[in-house]
């Protein structure tokens, strides 16, 4: 393992090149098979770090490695690659993240990754989270699938490799590109202490710096319960942004059981500011009947239709209150992909989406029409 600046690019479909010349004085990892829960996030973004799972459904990585999160085609963030000896090689989607950090490497980088199904208990079993830091010199050992040469000659990403070290040293030079978001577990328990993420510079030179995992354990376990929470099929997936990009993080992901909503000059939500944000509403549209509807959305400031992929309504631009409508045909009980995209700029902020058809009067499009 070498220095750590970033997630590294995703090579994960190449063979990976196990027979360089490496510096051990520098790097001093050893190739592992061990530790199967320990795996490989490929993101959608052509990215990956490693990432270790936590619950069967729950793995944890560093934050910046999250930082540009958007979804693929089939609505994943990427997957989660689990090496299990003598099976192979397993792949689970990633279909929701929460990062605890918007920026910045250290004590702060950490986040969740869900995954769309759980991993069996015969491929990997959690790790646990460490609730508080061990004493000095208590043995750790630090995972990761990052390169194992140095920074000029970048080889092996890929391989998962570790080394030890004792807590409450300083450790430099030991992190490499694509080892982000990898644990540093107490060998005695295997409990997940800290998370990969870095190098700062000191008076000394670079120093590798790490995500505390027992500062955010509270955070950690509450979302876990949030995502173990049954979650109904219908309404809308439901992303906010504090600004009017629709890029990054979401600041809130939740369901919304409809699109109704006119927040005067307040915003979706309290840790959002009441101007300068955006959301984007997504998921799939029911009608009951054979025909064509209009689709209608009201918005203040500016919104985006899309059905199935295709944009019907464009008004992005702010503006005060105001309609726009499309006409889209319908089969009943077959459902079409629908995406809402809304920004506010200033002022009074309302987004709803409306329905009618010859048989039908116009009316808010209801929860029982929507499935994500």
């Amino acid at each position: 393992m070498a220095l750590l600046t970033g997630c590294a690019a995703d090579t994960s479909e190449e063979e990976v090149e196990t027979s360089v010349e490496t510096n051990d004085a520098v790097i001093g990892g050893a190739v592992t098979r061990e530790a199967p829960e320990v795996g490989m996030a490929s993101f959608s973004w052509g990215s990956y770090c490693t990432a270790t799972l936590v619950s069967p459904r729950v793995a944890i990585t560093a934050a910046h490695c999250v930082r540009y999160a958007t979804r693929d085609a089939s609505g994943s963030f990427g997957s989660l690659r689990i090496d299990k000896e003598p099976t192979g090689t397993a792949r689970y989607p990633i279909d929701r993240y929460r990062s605890f950090a918007r920026s910045g490497l250290g004590a702060v980088d950490v986040a969740l990754l869900r995954l769309k199904t759980p991993v069996p208990a015969d491929v990997a079993r959690p790790a646990p989270l460490a609730t508080a830091k061990p004493a000095n010199g208590t043995a750790l050992t630090i995972y990761g699938y990052g390169c194992n040469d140095d920074w000029e000659h970048q080889t092996g990403g890929g391989t998962k490799r570790e080394i030890g070290y004792r807590f409450g040293t300083t450790i430099r030079n030991t992190l490499c590109p694509g080892d982000s978001g990898g644990p540093v577990r107490v060998d005695a328990s295997g409990a997940v202490l800290l998370i990969n993420s870095g190098w700062v510079s000191d008076w000394t030179g670079k120093r590798d710096v790490f995500g505390d995992v027992p500062a955010f354990l509270a955070q950690i376990r509450a979302q876990e319960r949030a995502w173990e929470a049954a979650e109904p099929a219908d309404g809308l997936l439901a992303e906010y942004w504090d600004t009017k990009e629709l890029t990054g993080e979401p600041k809130v992901t939740r369901v919304d059981p409809a699109i109704d909503f006119d927040w005067g000059s307040g915003s979706p939500d309290s840790i959002i500011e009441r101007d300068s944000f955006a959301a984007r509403w997504s998921g799939k549209l029911t009608a009951p009947t054979s025909e064509t509807y209009t689709l209608e959305v009201r918005g203040d400031d500016g919104f985006r239709l899309y059905v199935d992929g295709a944009i019907v309504i464009d008004e992005w631009r702010d503006h005060s209150p105001t309609t726009r409508s499309a006409r889209v045909a319908f089969t009943a009980g077959q459902p079409r992909a629908i995406k809402l995209e809304y920004y506010e700029s200033t002022g009074g902020a309302t987004a709803r989406l409306s329905w009618s058809s010859p048989s039908q009067a116009k009316q808010v499009v209801p929860r029982s029409r929507f499935t994500r």
